[in-house]
């Protein structure tokens, strides 16, 4: 076959100026499918179809598109060239040819945004006609292109769910993938999927064991079913599965919390056997330490072989993974010498300093908004700075987790470290800094030498001497000087001003941004509504004074923390549509009956904390976040820079739908390493103790009665003194 074929495509090679536009697309059609993606035959279709594509019809260019992307020949110049010659004659296309192309285009990695936006357009039109293999592949197409909205990402999961049954076990697996990808993770569709995939996970080979339950664990979705069934699977076929996949799994299997001792020994062996730890990248060592330090499963040749990958590339780790790698060992008690200091040196490497000059388009510093607190976790910036915060803090020294009913989830901070064990309550931690949003910027400000903050300058438009020739070419900025790529800035006044380098810090809604027109450079709605609120004056309950505490119900979330030292700052979060919420949060009283609705049965102080804040210390919002696709609208050295932060963003969007998931109601999630606890245990006992919330009110405070608890079962007893101070006995 492999002779016969090649010898065909040296005879179409001569011939193809003779081929017409359903020749061409058949020949592509054919080969791919024959899986003969002959390089040479696939160059010389390429231009030959470039010329003809006016006289193709609809399915043909499909064909064609599915074809060269199944060949893997992904020319941008043809892929061009289709994409608006398909955009122009998409009323024509079948609905499978509509998926196909849209699979094709994400396939071959030519996301073309106004060709998707055209056929998303079209199979929303058309969604009754799709059978599941063409809901499948317009899901995936979607997210693989980034370009899965929700108005879209909706009506596919309302058509996917009546036809579930009907899905291949691929089918399935993309489309949890697609949807989790995506970042649309409704439950509905979730729960409905884990029905119909546990029945048929014989069915599904490693891509799809392991697609799924990356897909459950990026959702949040718990399923100690699904999981059972995922694993049993996963171990009879591990040696089929790819680096990826191995480390996707495990890092689902440890997000999710799911106990599967065997399976990880399995991972740790199947890397180990068939020598792929030499060919991880620095990324794959970082997410393999977390996933089996998270689990718990602390393999030491496993652990010892990424520790010496990781000592030698250590510069080559993002920030992010410096940090996990770090954690991981630390976690797993694993102390390396080399490693630490290599990861040490590393991190040191990545501190940047950073100089700027500030248009604020407020008339004044009074008349910014007052906004909410912060939590400075380190000083080593703003003491660099001459900013001494320590008389502005509101402090606490501990933080604690509660269910709506009040039980203790988890707690940490420095009253239960080891170095800790003799603060009293009331003493300052030295360390975290709580202050209010305005006083730090006055703080900066009387810091900053008069004049580098304009007031009232609203940018208007700017321009980049790059782009204008005649610019370049004046005296004042030669070809090499120091802002030869400078930029004017053109305020709303009129006024304008050159600078090197324009810097658009100027939040979500970035003006800055949406005047450099990035193509698919929009927000994702992240399907959270915030309120926030300030309540002046003491609680009901004295939780919330100097310490942090947030309660969680599985789907909403509070967390109250000092805001002064006689005032409490509390976010409120919870899943709401996103129309819904925009008008919700335009009505103060609506939005505070909303509130109260959810939260009137949780322990004290959160009723009356959230009761007695006036409406006008309150407002709202619907959190939005970067859509996981703009990366593909920036140059090389914008993709860079924002790798830097990026995985920041996507990883605290990916925190915030835990804590509005079942997963918040695990406890001991959080474990402080230097306490020494079995915080399991602890957890348990100060159930069984009958301590929680309202122990707050106790007059030796919350941290000393849950003190007197780990003293119950820790080897080094501590004794109470005035003002709740514990002492080791000696």
């Amino acid at each position: 076959m492999s002779a016969l074929m090649t010898t065909l495509a040296r005879s179409i090679e001569r011939r193809v100026a003779d081929c017409n536009a359903q020749e061409l697309a058949n020949v592509a059609w054919a080969f791919a499918k024959a899986a003969t993606p002959d390089t040479e035959l696939f160059a010389v279709l390429a231009r030959a179809c470039e010329v003809q594509l006016s006289s193709f019809k609809a399915q043909e260019l499909a064909n064609t598109a599915w074809g060269f992307a199944t060949a893997g020949h992904t020319d941008t110049r043809l892929f061009a060239a289709l994409a608006r010659a398909a955009e122009a004659r998409l009323a024509d296309f079948s609905v499978q040819g509509l998926s196909n192309t849209a699979w094709a285009f994400a396939k071959a990695g030519h996301d073309d945004a106004p060709l998707f936006r055209a056929l998303a357009v079209a199979a929303r039109q058309r969604l009754p006609e799709f059978n599941a293999q063409d809901l499948a592949h317009t899901a995936w197409a979607f997210a693989k292109a980034g370009a899965l909205e929700a108005e879209l990402a909706e009506a596919l999961a309302l058509a996917a769910e009546s036809e579930l049954g009907r899905f291949s076990a691929q089918g399935l697996a993309n489309l949890v993938w697609a949807f989790a990808k995506a970042g649309h993770l409704g439950g509905r569709l979730f729960a409905a999927c884990a029905t119909a995939i546990r029945g048929r996970v014989a069915e599904f080979n490693s891509q799809d064991l392991a697609n799924t339950a990356w897909a459950f664990a990026r959702a949040c979705h718990t399923d100690a079913e699904l999981f059972g069934a995922l694993g049993g699977a996963a171990k009879h076929c591990l040696t089929d599965f790819n680096t990826q996949d191995l480390i996707n799994t495990a890092w689902a299997f440890a997000k999710l919390g799911v106990p599967d001792a065997a399976l990880f020994s399995s991972v740790a062996r199947s890397l180990a056997s068939q020598q792929r730890l030499g060919t991880l990248s620095v990324q794959q060592v970082a997410n393999i330490a977390w996933a089996f330090a998270k689990a718990e499963a602390i393999d030491t040749g496993l652990f010892d072989a990424l520790a010496r990958s990781a000592a030698q590339r250590a510069s080559d780790f993002s920030a992010e993974d410096l940090a996990n790698v770090a954690w991981a060992f630390a976690n797993a008690g694993l102390l390396e010498g080399r490693l630490f200091a290599s990861l040490a040196a590393a991190a040191e490497g990545r501190l940047h300093e950073f100089a700027d000059e500030a248009l604020d388009n407020a008339d004044s510093f009074e008349a910014r908004k007052q906004g909410y607190g912060l939590t400075i976790q380190r000083q080593d910036a703003t003491q660099a700075m001459g900013l001494q915060l320590g008389r502005d803090d509101a402090p606490s020294t501990s933080h604690y987790t509660f269910s709506a009913e009040g039980h203790i989830l988890g707690f940490y901070g420095e009253a239960f470290g080891e170095k800790s064990r003799g603060r009293r309550e009331a003493d300052d931690s030295g360390r975290f800094v709580h202050i209010p949003r305005q006083t730090l910027r006055q703080r900066i400000v009387e810091r900053l030498r008069p004049g580098t903050i304009r007031w009232g300058a609203k940018l208007k438009s700017f321009a980049c001497w790059i782009d204008d020739p005649e610019r370049r070419q004046h005296p004042s900025t030669p070809a090499n000087g120091p802002f030869a790529n400078g930029v004017t800035v053109t305020l709303a006044d009129g006024s304008t001003l050159d600078a090197a380098l324009l810097v658009g810090s100027d939040g979500i809604f970035s003006t800055v941004r949406r005047q450099l027109a990035l193509p698919r450079d929009r927000l994702h709605y992240v399907g959270l509504l915030v309120v926030l609120g300030i309540h002046e004056g003491p609680l009901s309950l004295p939780l919330a004074e100097r310490r942090i505490f947030e309660t969680v119900d599985g789907t909403s979330r509070i967390y109250a923390m000092p805001f002064t030292t006689s005032a409490t700052m509390w976010q409120l979060s919870f899943p709401y549509p996103e129309a819904a919420g925009k008008a919700l949060v335009r009505d103060a009283a609506a939005l505070k009956a909303e509130i109260m609705t959810r939260c009137t049965k949780w322990h004290e102080p959160v009723p009356s904390l959230l009761r007695d804040t006036p409406l006008e210390a309150m407002s709202g919002y619907p959190v939005h976040g970067p859509h996981a696709g703009i990366d593909a609208a920036l140059p090389a050295f914008e993709v860079e820079m924002c790798s830097r932060s990026s995985r920041a963003v996507v990883g605290s969007r990916e925190k915030a739908r835990e804590l509005h998931s079942s997963l918040a109601l695990q406890p001991a999630r959080k474990v402080q390493r230097d306490a020494g606890l079995d915080m399991p245990k602890v957890i348990r006992l100060l159930r069984e103790s009958g301590i929680g919330a309202h122990s707050a009110a106790d007059a030796r405070g919350l941290d000393a009665v849950v003190a007197d608890v780990i003293e119950s079962f820790t080897p080094t007893p501590m004794r109470i003194v005035s003002g709740g101070r514990r002492i080791p006995l000696s």
